[in-house]
């Protein structure tokens, strides 16, 4: 992450904004893996009157093949953060959609936006009361990996099936065996190769396997 060269307001603006900002609304359904979850338009709706309160604006921009988000307060200071967009498809759809899921992933992890209790009746319900689990609100849903086809190489055997169709422990074991055997050699990754790569670590942290 970058910052300006001077932090002390932004840092005390985004404290007060934080105990503001409300949870994200799951308003979208993702039917594949059938759970809700907050879209776009839900977390910024979470948290822009708190930011604005303090002077502060959220800025995205698409940068090549990069998302930068970047929180810019009154006094000059700001945070920023930058992603790489990951296509599934090479047209405008996928285009968008990537970048549609970028903004939410990274709006959503800078200002530290990740679960909300589905009701709100949760803490008030008696101890002695059986209750279900809250649904957590996942920003990340309605993403990329769902019909994603892997293109590791033509060597690849792995090649022309899905992410969804492997198991986690599979695709880590997979992906660090090459990367080391890259290292070990001293051998640069092909474009595809470092491209699966960063889909792979990207899917795991998305399911929890991995922490982000």
């Amino acid at each position: 992450m970058k910052t300006s060269n001077e932090i002390a307001n932004i840092a005390k603006a985004l404290c007060e904004a934080q105990k503001k900002i409300n949870h994200a609304t799951k308003d979208s359904k993702n039917p594949h893996f059938k759970n809700d979850y907050a879209s776009l338009e839900a977390v910024i709706d979470a948290t822009k009157a708190s930011l604005l309160e303090q002077g502060i604006v959220v800025v995205q921009s698409v940068e090549g093949s990069t998302l930068e988000t970047r929180l810019q307060h009154s006094s000059g200071e700001f945070f920023e953060s930058t992603i790489n967009l990951l296509m599934t498809k090479n047209d405008m759809q996928g285009l968008g959609s990537s970048i549609t899921y970028a903004r939410r992933y990274q709006l959503a992890a800078m200002l530290n936006i990740s679960q909300a209790d589905d009701d709100g009746n949760a803490a008030s319900q008696p101890q002695n009361q059986k209750t279900q689990p809250s649904k957590a609100v996942d920003v990340m849903t309605g993403n990329p990996f769902d019909d994603y086809t892997i293109n590791a190489g033509p060597n690849s055997k792995l090649t022309g099936t899905k992410l969804k169709d492997h198991s986690p422990e599979f695709l880590l074991k997979t992906v660090e065996s090459s990367e080391k055997w890259h290292k070990d050699n001293n051998k640069t990754p092909h474009k595809n190769t470092k491209e699966f790569s960063e889909m792979v670590h990207a899917y795991l942290k998305h399911i929890d396997f991995l922490p982000f």
